[in-house]
């Protein structure tokens, strides 16, 4: 049955969970908070849920909570210095909020936004650094940044810092003027905080430019986020530019609670996860949750009044099955990429062309496969996901590890050490990779290729290793072998191989921290110095395919996955070719020098998509719905500064003409 998508930015419906969720803040206020605004010590201390929960607490018509709010503002130390986040938010606070503000924050408010966010001519930490241009890089900071500057400048009567912040939107509008994506694309964690910082300039920046190139991008982010929504399994589809535990398995996110408010249905209610024992997944920055419940207000701050009509409409309209979005973004040093997602009701698969920031970060999610393996997306046991790295030493996923107060929690972010090149056609996706750079002249002591599925204590209801059912999931196995898992109605086949020095390597079906895995280890104790040439002779891959009963039979689908042929090898360059049940996938790439010559389904070239989705409407992804378009002046706001404050970056001009 297909879910009705009629409450979706519904007015109503988005006042009432607003409503609903600032009282289960407020509920909350005296348990994460000393009647002195000190935070209690069960709570975690991050002095960023200070800022972020202010609007909740202020919201309420109990005065004590209201008084208590402005004692927990009044109390923290960030006031005297600089933070991303907690600027930010101070600048935001202060436009929403300044009617409930006492005079001495009013005033602590400008004289802080005075100092921080824009000082020293771009030479010293501030929101205005070189760094929070928008670049291709982490692109919540610089919404957070432009978010701070656009309102200092107006509320201090700054041109100079406006006139930055006008900049920085410039940049933004130059991206999505060639791609269709943000280079931190559907992040669960990420792009709802750009979104949100968009948002607010939009609905509260008196400066008529500064909203309308705030509106203009935050409605092409928006589009990512509904395009890449899942409204069956009440999660994201495809591949993702970062994420952390949560946003892999899909369960309690930002984007999570931003899409309930919404008004979407089948999301996990954050009132009812939050509250008590309810909830047992995957949980971000745990094992107290006073940070989400913070964290989350933000999502419920902004009206969304500016949202276009069009994509509303598109939000609302039944899904049509498959469904597919293509889009491009570009990130980082060098990174183009071409993002494919397949959607069917129960489940979807997402990959990424490209290796975003040269492979340097270990968040690209550059495959994802989800499913729901029974009928109710709101239990959050029924979703699964999997995905793909390469490991190499420290933890892993579902290690305990130390947190904050005495406590541990599951680790929410594992490195990937691989670069990935992937192809894929409907549900049929191949995947070739190799060691990236970031090892390059350390000495390593593991190794090891992981396909990794989230199932949370309940096994798939079939296993299969080729023809033969397995009883256990743990086991030998050969690069030859299918691997293939029944989850309810949803089939999932994978074969995984991996050559290291001419040495194929071994495969193994494996149980880990409750996770599903297929390894293919390189190395297991052997103290190995990573150099180029042990780079160059290391080779991984795999293909998967994903199907489910509308589509055929599991005995069907195992028996079309075997028929299907593989071809990977390499020499000079690397050449792989399946041959499954969605056509010919084909890549040819190299690991020195790194690149791809091309990647073709069905022997024809694989064509870019600036933004497409089934049944949107092409004329959505027009920046500004009257065309025309935004230029940016200049690529540095400050000519004789273009160097960064935070890394080690050379600064080297060739040229810099004036004007």
């Amino acid at each position: 049955m297909i879910t009705s998508l009629q409450t979706i930015f519904d007015r109503q419906t988005m006042a009432a969970r607003k409503d609903a969720y600032f009282r289960y803040v407020q509920s909350r206020a005296r348990e994460f908070f000393t009647p002195e605004g000190q935070y209690r010590p069960q709570v975690e201390p991050d002095r960023r849920i200070t800022y972020w929960i202010l609007p909740a607490l202020l919201a309420t018509e109990d005065a004590a909570i209201r008084e208590l709010a402005l004692r927990v503002y009044a109390a923290d130390p960030c006031w005297e210095g600089w933070n991303i986040f907690t600027t930010s938010s101070i600048a935001a606070n202060l436009v929403r909020e300044r009617v409930k503000l006492t005079p001495e924050l009013i005033a602590r408010s400008e004289e802080h936004l005075a100092r921080f966010v824009d000082p020293g001519d771009g030479r010293v930490p501030s929101s205005g650094a070189n760094d929070y241009m928008f670049h291709g890089f982490n692109d919540n900071m610089p919404a957070m940044a432009t978010r701070a500057m656009i309102f200092a400048g107006e509320v201090l009567d700054n041109a100079e810092i406006l006139d930055h912040g006008l900049f920085f939107l410039e940049g933004l509008c130059a991206h999505f003027q060639r791609r269709g994506l943000l280079a931190e694309y559907n992040s669960s964690t990420y792009t709802p905080i750009t979104l949100v910082a968009l948002m607010d300039i939009a609905e509260m920046a008196r400066t008529a430019e500064a909203r309308e190139m705030a509106e203009a991008c935050a409605n092409r982010v928006l589009l990512d986020m509904v395009a890449h929504w899942h409204p069956e399994i009440g999660g994201p589809a495809g591949s993702s530019s970062r994420a952390y535990l949560p946003d892999y398995t899909i369960q309690l996110s930002t984007q999570n609670a931003l899409m309930w408010y919404f008004g979407y249905p089948n999301c996990l209610d954050p009132i009812a996860m939050l509250s008590g024992d309810a909830y047992g997944g995957p949980l971000h920055h745990g094992p107290d949750n006073a940070f989400l419940t913070a964290q989350f207000v933000e999502c419920f701050a902004a009206d969304f009044t500016e949202v276009r009509p069009e994509i509303q409409k598109f939000a609302r309209a039944p899904r049509a099955y498959p469904y597919e979005v293509r889009a491009t973004m570009d990130s980082g040093k060098t990174a183009e990429c071409l993002t494919r997602t397949y959607v069917m009701p129960h489940w979807s698969l997402g990959t990424s062309s490209g290796v975003m920031w040269a492979g340097q970060a270990g968040h690209h999610v550059t495959l994802r496969g989800t499913l729901l393996r029974g009928d109710d997306p709101t239990d959050w046991r029924q979703r699964v996901a999997l995905w793909h790295f390469l490991r190499s030493g420290e933890k892993d996923w579902g290690d305990m590890e130390p947190s904050y107060n005495n406590t541990v929690a599951p680790t929410t972010h594992v490195n990937d050490y691989g670069q990935w090149h992937t192809i894929q056609s409907a549900g049929s996706a191949m995947v070739v990779g190799h060691l990236g750079t970031s090892l390059y002249d350390k000495e390593i002591h593991d190794l090891t290729f992981v396909i990794i599925a989230s199932i949370f204590g309940t096994m798939p209801d079939e296993l299969y290793a080729n023809e033969t059912p397995l009883e256990t999931w743990s086991g030998e196995a050969m690069a030859r072998d299918w691997h293939f898992l029944r989850f309810d109605e949803v089939f999932v086949g994978l074969r995984a191989a991996g050559v290291l020095d001419e040495r194929t390597l071994p495969v193994r079906r494996v149980m880990k921290n409750g996770y599903l895995r297929i390894e293919v280890p390189a190395l297991e104790t052997t103290p190995t110095r990573v150099t180029p040439e042990f780079r160059k002779d290391f080779d991984v891959a795999y293909v998967l395919e994903m199907a489910s009963a509308e589509e055929c039979s599991f005995a069907r689908f195992r028996a079309e996955c075997l028929a299907a042929k593989w071809t990977c090898y390499r020499c000079f360059y690397r050449n792989a070719r399946y041959q499954g049940r969605h056509g010919e996938l084909q890549i040819v790439d190299s690991i020195e020098p790194e690149g791809v010559r091309f990647m073709a389904v069905d022997g024809n070239l694989e064509a870019p998509a600036f933004f497409s989705a089934t049944g949107m409407d092409p004329a959505l992804t027009r920046l500004f719905p009257d065309g025309r378009t935004v230029r940016q002046r200049r690529l540095v706001f400050r000519t004789e500064f273009v160097g960064s404050l935070f890394y080690p970056a050379k600064q080297q001009v060739l040229a810099m003409d004036e004007g």
